[in-house]
């Protein structure tokens, strides 16, 4: 069942008014207005985008999309939840129009357009319980030969697969398999954005599992249109822009809460989780860089912050 996405607001209906006053009156031509784009769901990367038990979108994301979306003017159907993988594949074979959620990368940038960033977030390391403090110290370097989940298709795992060739990287379909993996012992470890993880600890319960620190990739977040839809791109950088403070704060503060991004460094474990079962009551942790100016390929700066 798909699912429409667009919030009116009392500004787009004064404009559609004035418009059709306008337009009856001769003096603006008629525009057709885009069709629906297809919005290409992933199934669970919580917080950001995931499906809830109807299977309706959820996270972070999909509630900042409804906000662009009526900002832009713009409409989007929801399809049926897949794993990322499936989805970049239909987005680049056009039986999708629309992402959310994605980092940019030239692999990627073959076939679709990306927005500026809305959202930024560490990728960190996970291991098992089985995992000694001496080892999580060391972080990856320890793991050669040792299997670690990562997401199929994720940013974050073609760099870790060049920086790490020794490690037996596991791809699997989102950051909930990789966790659950670890914590069943089928993995040593996983690498995973923070919010991520911080999210599916509250939500499954993986309290069996040590964060041990980041891993030196971030994950710049960006909506994403296939490229044939790529003229509609300035109008959703537009919306991303036009979006109030007080707007994006309450979306914020729905899905991430306060924590001081430090409780992911490493540090022992019995330190590390007092911290985290305060952020776990709470909601997830992340670094908000929101970007007021520049072009969207240009990276975040410190100068850019103002935000989880």
């Amino acid at each position: 069942m798909l699912t429409t996405l667009r919030i009116p607001t009392a500004r787009r209906r004064l404009l559609l008014v004035l418009g059709a006053g306008l337009l009856s009156a001769g003096l603006l031509p008629a525009r057709a207005e885009p069709q629906p784009l297809r919005l290409a769901v992933e199934r669970d990367y919580a917080p950001f985008v995931f499906a809830d038990a109807d299977g309706q979108p959820q996270g972070l994301s999909i509630d900042m999309l409804s906000l662009v979306l009526a900002e832009s003017g713009l409409t989007a159907l929801a399809q049926p939840p897949q794993p990322l993988a499936t989805l970049l594949e239909d987005l680049r074979s056009q039986r999708a129009d629309l992402i959310t959620s994605l980092r940019s990368t030239p692999e990627r940038a073959e076939f679709l357009v990306f927005s500026r960033p809305y959202i930024e977030v560490p990728a960190i390391l996970v291991l098992g319980a089985a995992v000694s403090a001496a080892e999580a110290r060391k972080g990856l370097k320890a793991l050669a030969g040792k299997p670690v989940a990562v997401g199929k298709g994720y940013g974050v795992e073609a760099p870790m697969r060049q920086r790490y060739p020794e490690i037996h990287w596991q791809a699997v379909e989102d950051d909930a398999a990789a966790l659950r993996g670890v914590s069943e012992g089928r993995y040593t470890g996983a690498v995973a954005d923070a919010a991520s993880v911080a999210f599916l600890i509250r939500r499954d319960g993986f309290m069996d599992l040590q964060p041990a620190g980041r891993v030196g990739f971030d994950y710049p977040l960006s909506f994403a249109l296939a490229k044939p839809h790529a003229a509609l791109m300035p109008r959703i950088d537009q919306g991303i822009q036009s979006i109030a403070p007080a707007a994006r704060q309450a979306v914020i503060d729905r899905w991430m809460g306060d924590l001081d991004l430090d409780a992911f460094d490493r540090q022992p474990r019995w330190l590390l989780w007092s911290g985290m079962t305060l952020m776990v009551v709470g909601a997830t942790v992340t670094a908000w860089r929101w970007r007021q100016r520049g072009s969207p390929d240009r990276p975040p700066t410190e100068d850019d912050i103002t935000r989880p």
